[in-house]
């Protein structure tokens, strides 16, 4: 409309003999723009996770600590068949396993978790876990002359399987994360040295991780003895990564 009205007058200023020539419109404008930077700071510092007692993050006694990073649950389990795990000389047993919380574990740890708290190192990280034999309790107590020997000393050529590692991060929105070593992890009744559980890159796995089980199981083979059994599970966390 604007330009329409402009040639309409410059028609008519010419007829009138007023000497103009041409009129020209131009609709469009050239557009300009300035800017300015500035800049968002913050410094975070961190504390070690495991020096606030079994109310926070760690256990408090400081044999979880591996520098600033913690290892602040992992599960003890049991295992029964529910029918009394009964051997038959013939047979093998697969035993289901029961989750509960270690002694050191925090309170509010999930079952079956394997839970670590980097606060703010970004060093990277790593778990293994190691066993003992399982070991007839009879050659664990003070009184040294129940001891047994041979099949009745410990159980022989079973396996203790976690499985179903699923590996999480409490606070949905981290990017960096953590990643299982296996989905399963399978220990020799004999007992073995680390293995690999779960582990962080540097840069990576930093805030509270845990690498739960979703379920255990012990293979016995049917050439072992009546006995109660134990075994030392030891989960080591190393503030170094693969």
């Amino acid at each position: 409309m604007t330009k329409k009205t402009l040639q309409l007058l410059a028609s008519a200023a010419l007829v009138a003999g007023l000497g103009f020539t041409t009129v020209q419109a131009n609709a469009s404008a050239t557009t300009n723009t300035g800017s300015q930077d500035t800049t968002a700071k913050v410094t975070l510092s961190s504390k070690g996770a495991g020096d606030n007692g079994n109310n926070g993050n760690g256990d408090g006694d400081g044999g979880n600590v591996a520098g600033s990073l913690a290892i602040t649950s992992a599960p003890d389990v049991t295992f029964s068949d529910g029918k009394g795990n009964v051997l038959d000389g013939k047979t093998a047993l697969d035993l289901t396993g029961t989750f509960t919380k270690g002694a050191n574990s925090w309170k509010d740890a999930e079952l079956g978790a394997v839970t670590v708290v980097d606060p703010g190192t970004a060093s990277g990280w790593k778990v293994q876990v190691s066993n003992t034999a399982l070991t007839n309790d009879l050659n664990t107590d003070a009184d040294k002359t129940n001891d047994v020997a041979g099949a009745a000393a410990t159980i022989q050529g079973g396996n203790i399987n976690f499985t179903g590692a699923k590996v999480a991060s409490t606070d949905s929105t981290n990017p960096a994360g953590a990643t299982a070593d296996a989905d399963n992890i399978s220990l020799p009744t004999g007992g073995t040295e680390n293995k690999p559980v779960y582990n962080a890159k540097v840069g990576a796995g930093v805030g509270t991780w845990t690498d739960t089980f979703s379920g255990a199981d012990l293979t016995v083979p049917s050439g072992n003895a009546a006995g109660s059994y134990t075994s030392t599970l030891t989960w080591t966390l190393t503030n170094t990564p693969e």
